[in-house]
């Protein structure tokens, strides 16, 4: 990563005519790069987090596995907002072929860029030098409170019972399915992280829960990304579609005030993004 692969890349964001609706999905493209890179990078090179898993990781995972080690430095939470918008609008056109982003949307997302990237390289950068001094105990609190909030967000979107994206997967007899054991092991390493303070009080078994616990969210995360990329819902296998739904409006005046569009399955209630457009 350079400063001039950066600038470029802004630079085609900025030569994009945003007044013509489909240029304006083309520009999404650089702009999600430009965080994608920056992520990517600072997660790398200072918080020595692996390439490999990074890269097939979408915009929102790569940040959320960032900042759970820049957390304890200096909050990332102001940066969510931006962050989430812009996956959400590349994932409304990469499922969308007439989605239209809005040019205000872009251009407040494109405002913040060059903030973003002076916040995370100084960030990335203090993390570097302060986790040197990061004790064994400190490193696997900040690792396992990530994977538990990640195990929090895919019960909440999948509930109790195995996902079709998952579900056919192989377990001998006698076991039960890998994703039924989440709940249970984020139970197990929240209740340990209250009561580890030292590495004495470590044990074998607070290992052997993070690193399966690490191997079931990884698996469910990458097998998620691939049934999205085919239209199909990973929580029940149908169709990824797009919808739209006027609200208001009377006999008199049957112009809605607004327009809720909708990304998600036709069948269940999994949903890749949703928006509400006044009128």
């Amino acid at each position: 990563m350079t400063e001039e692969h950066l600038t470029d890349i802004l630079g085609t964001f900025d030569a994009v005519d945003l007044d013509n609706e489909y240029q304006r999905r083309t520009a999404v493209k650089p702009l999600y790069d430009y965080f994608q890179i920056l992520i990517l990078e600072v997660a790398v090179h200072f918080c020595g987090l692996n390439r490999n898993s990074l890269k097939n990781c979408h915009l929102k995972a790569r940040w959320d596995m960032t900042q759970s080690c820049l957390g304890p430095i200096e909050d990332p939470k102001r940066w969510d907002e931006p962050i989430h918008a812009l996956h959400n609008i590349r994932s409304s056109i990469e499922h969308n072929d007439y989605k239209v982003p809005s040019k205000t949307a872009l251009l407040q997302i494109r405002q913040r860029a060059p903030e973003f990237k002076t916040w995370i390289l100084g960030v990335g950068k203090r993390y570097y030098k302060e986790s040197e001094g990061f004790s064994f105990i400190q490193k696997y609190s900040i690792l396992s409170k990530w994977y538990i909030g990640q195990a929090d967000w895919m019960i909440h979107l999948f509930g109790d019972k195995a996902p079709y994206c998952v579900k056919r997967e192989i377990v001998l007899p006698g076991e039960e399915h890998p994703y039924l054991s989440l709940k249970s092991l984020r139970d197990a390493l929240e209740l340990r992280n209250r009561e580890i303070g030292s590495i004495d009080d470590l044990n074998q078994d607070d290992l052997d829960n993070l690193v399966e616990l690490v191997k079931v969210v990884e698996r469910l995360d990458a097998r998620e990304s691939v049934f999205l990329r085919q239209n199909v819902c990973p929580k029940c296998g149908r169709k990824i579609a797009a919808t739209q739904r006027q609200v208001g409006g009377s006999p008199d005046d049957p112009t809605p005030y607004a327009i809720i569009y909708r990304l998600g399955c036709e069948n269940c209630d999994y949903e890749v993004d949703s928006e509400s457009i006044e009128v």
